[in-house]
């Protein structure tokens, strides 16, 4: 089991990481010259796994494209919601001292056990990766 301590250290290290990408990524949006993937799986194969389209989703997120946001990746409106909301909570949990993140946490790897969770996750996955194959194979790529 980890320790609050340690979870909200990484908490706020994983949030601060993601919103520096997203800040480098912001700065170099839209310039023809910046092109930087970090997903193995489309630099190996040359095919979009699951997750890939989350940065511009979020970058289109962030400039009030939501249409665009969405159709790139329906994750990246999860992630960018998530990125903008937590370093809130953070403050929230900080202050009041209750811990409520790290409670939601456990919840969650207590609902993780059961299958139909894992089920509902891995469909959610396996259709975003059907959604970024598609849009490979039709040159919908935005």
């Amino acid at each position: 089991m980890i320790k609050a301590k340690y979870f909200y250290i990484f908490l706020a290290l994983s949030n601060l990481l993601a919103l520096f990408w997203i800040f480098i990524n912001l700065i170099n949006y839209g310039k023809s010259s910046f092109s930087l993937s970090v997903c193995m799986v489309k630099n190996i194969s040359g095919y979009p796994c699951a997750t890939c389209g989350t940065t511009r989703s979020i970058l289109s997120f962030v400039s009030g494209d939501f249409s665009i946001a969405f159709f790139q990746n329906p994750f990246g409106v999860l992630a960018s919601i998530t990125i903008f909301i937590l370093p809130f909570a953070l403050l929230l949990d900080l202050f009041s001292q209750k811990k409520i993140l790290y409670h939601l946490f456990h919840k969650m790897l207590t609902a993780l056990n059961q299958s139909k969770y894992w089920i509902s996750i891995l469909t959610f996955f396996l259709l975003l990766w059907i959604w970024n194959l598609y849009k490979h194979f039709n040159d919908l790529e935005t």
